[in-house]
């Protein structure tokens, strides 16, 4: 029997999503072994408690050790347990799925001690797959699987759809827009929503948009953009008031996980036209399309694991002068879920085919099977990475085709 250690952060990351997929990630590892011990990495910042969790993971003389998030970063605590315990013989595995490329210099210093030991890396989707790859010396192990959905609380309901609409009066003939998670630059919430409301004058539909979440000031990190505090919020009101939108558009805040699972039964379709930079995976999609809800995604990162009937995806291009959703393809995609609404029947056949791909009970099949394959000794990082970090100290420059980013991030369009 395998003696597993899991190190995980009691402490929230702040961001539902993520907290979310912490937990159901350890939920899912638990229907995979017996004898599981937990380690609390609270802080990449406090050497003497880094020091002490060391000496506990070398004295446990576990099989397996699993880092089920990289906030706080792997690095600091691995780079110790090497230090006091030259000889440390665990297969490690990390999870990679949030700000991995954010965190480039630490990956790379990886390099230093890891080299040789059998180290496997988990993504969470093809895409974040191919994008880990680019940056990984061949011969190294990587693996795919998908964050999981608890899908005893995302579900189809539509006793759940009538009563939430009746609450927030939503008419028969509205057809609702949902879009869940953070609303910042990259998200392309303006977009957006100037883009279903041009569609909804030119064919004459009725349509109103929900948006749940917080907004931030997260600029273009990886361009060196970065915006002042209440930047995109200020955009956002001068965007309602010069097209008169404040009746069509109900902005709901930041919603509980029970909440969300009302709104999602409420809507119609799910839209997100994200070109975000860490979307490696895509949660509130995924929940949406538990539930049942027709969703219209840009094709980027995460969001191609999901290519369905009635999940369609947006062209996106990477150009010279940046990223680039093809508008007109958006308009195709949402004239045909309009055009060929499921109905009770369709969204709980929607419900039951990401349900059956995504729950927890799945995860843990695939955790059994990269844990039945084990992991090839640690091959590094290669230069790739060493590039990307070198052209991110700079001033970014055109055209982007000449740069490393742009060949890393093709992989997320593939």
């Amino acid at each position: 029997m395998k003696k597993v250690g899991i190190v995980y952060s009691g402490d929230r990351a702040g961001w539902i999503s993520v907290d979310q997929i912490n937990d159901d990630l350890i939920s899912s590892y638990r229907n995979c072994f017996e004898k599981i011990i937990f380690y609390n990495y609270f802080s990449d910042n406090d050497p003497i408690n880094c020091l002490k969790l060391a000496r506990r993971i070398c004295k446990a003389k576990i099989d397996r050790l699993i880092f089920v998030s990289i906030d706080p970063h792997p690095f600091f605590l691995l780079r110790i347990i090497f230090k006091i315990c030259p000889e440390f013989k665990p297969i490690i595995y990390i999870h990679l799925y949030g700000r991995f490329i954010q965190r480039a210099e630490k990956w790379a210093k990886l390099n230093e001690f890891l080299i040789g030991k059998k180290v496997g890396f988990i993504c969470s989707s093809l895409a974040h797959k191919r994008f880990v790859d680019f940056f990984l010396n061949s011969g190294c192990s990587n693996f795919v699987c998908p964050s999981p959905v608890n899908t005893k609380m995302f579900s189809a309901s539509y006793e759940t759809r009538e009563l939430t609409r009746k609450r927030l009066d939503i008419k028969k003939d509205d057809f609702v827009i949902i879009y869940a998670g953070r609303i910042s630059l990259q998200k392309n919430c303006i977009l957006l929503c100037r883009e279903v409301f041009k569609y909804a004058k030119r064919y004459k539909k009725k349509i109103k948009i929900i948006l749940a979440g917080v907004f931030d000031d997260h600029g273009v990190e990886v361009f060196n953009k970065y915006t002042e505090e209440g930047f995109f919020y200020a955009n956002w009101i001068d965007f309602l008031k010069t097209n008169k939108l404040e009746d069509n558009i109900l902005y709901v805040g930041l919603k509980k996980t029970f909440e969300l699972v009302q709104l999602f039964n409420a809507s119609d379709c799910y839209i997100s036209l994200s070109t975000y930079h860490l979307d490696n995976f895509g949660i509130a999609p995924l929940q949406a399309l538990c539930t049942g809800l027709p969703a219209i995604l840009s094709h980027w990162g995460g969001h191609s694991s999901y290519d369905d009937e009635y999940c369609r995806l947006i062209d996106v291009s990477l150009k010279n002068n940046g990223i680039e959703i093809n508008t007109n393809d958006f308009f195709r995609k949402l004239n045909w879920i309009m055009d060929n609404n499921p109905g009770l029947v369709g969204r709980k056949k929607i419900s039951q085919r990401f349900s059956f791909n995504y729950s927890l009970m799945k995860t843990s099949e695939r955790i059994s099977v990269i844990q039945a394959m084990e992991a090839y000794p640690f091959k590094g990082f290669n230069k790739k990475i060493y590039d990307y970090i070198s052209e991110q100290k700079k001033t970014f420059s055109y055209p982007l085709e000449k740069t490393v980013y742009y060949k890393a991030f093709k992989n997320f369009i593939k």
